[in-house]
């Protein structure tokens, strides 16, 4: 699986769930849609009371998501983990597409994943990509990061994310921005170093995963090089 997290500080709020999922279905994403079943499966602390509801056949359920909310919010969101399988449209072909939120050490993660296999090619890794810079550039994540097959977790405090990064795929929020230094950023040694439209930054070491460890690695030397 290749995942891009998103670090927010502070429990999980159902409220901003349905804003971030409102933003990627108008980005493309879909419930039960081209062929692939559409799954939510709520996690909370007793496993007796986790939910699971799948919907299949050629009829999109994208409404479903609200459902999924709704669920979601009637558990504590502070020990509650939701995981939901959707598809992404907006690429072609379509990608299944996995979104989870996760509670860690009073802060949250959403990971917004997919199937290495479906994303070898520039092509397909840009489209899949799309979505999480929508959703980082709109809502107040302190950061991002890609995670590959067995990565450790992305930190969750942006104290910790100055330790952390760069990685493969990189977002910096305008408070790690303050700190690096924007330009410093954007001439960094990767195949894309762009500011997004609310000023934060992207990073992406290479448009192929089969280049990923030497080109990271020279964007690592990069920075260790400032220090």
């Amino acid at each position: 699986m290749f995942r891009i997290e998103l670090s927010m500080e502070g429990d999980p709020d159902p409220r901003l769930l349905s804003r971030v999922l409102y933003c990627a279905v108008a980005d493309g994403l879909r419930f039960n849609s081209h062929g692939f079943d559409g799954t939510y499966r709520i996690v909370p602390s007793n496993p007796s009371e986790e939910v699971v509801v799948t919907e299949s056949g050629d009829i999109d359920r994208t409404e479903l998501l609200a459902d999924a909310v709704d669920e979601y919010a009637s558990f504590s969101p502070s020990s509650t983990g939701l995981g939901i399988m959707t598809t992404y449209v907006d690429s072609n072909p379509a990608l299944p597409c996995f979104l989870q939120v996760s509670p860690r050490d009073n802060n949250h993660t959403i990971s917004i994943g997919t199937n290495i296999a479906d994303i070898r090619g520039e092509k397909h890794l840009k489209e899949f990509l799309e979505l999480s810079k929508t959703v980082f550039q709109r809502f107040d994540f302190v950061y991002g990061a890609s995670r590959y097959g067995e990565e450790e977790l992305i930190p969750t405090s942006i104290d910790a994310a100055y330790d952390d990064h760069p990685r493969f795929v990189t977002f910096y929020s305008s408070e790690m921005i303050d700190d690096i230094g924007r330009e410093t950023l954007l001439e960094a040694p990767a195949e894309v170093a762009v500011e997004l439209v609310d000023g934060s930054v992207f990073l992406l070491a290479s448009s192929e995963l089969s280049e990923r460890r030497e080109r990271l690695q020279n964007v690592r030397e990069y920075f260790d090089n400032l220090q």
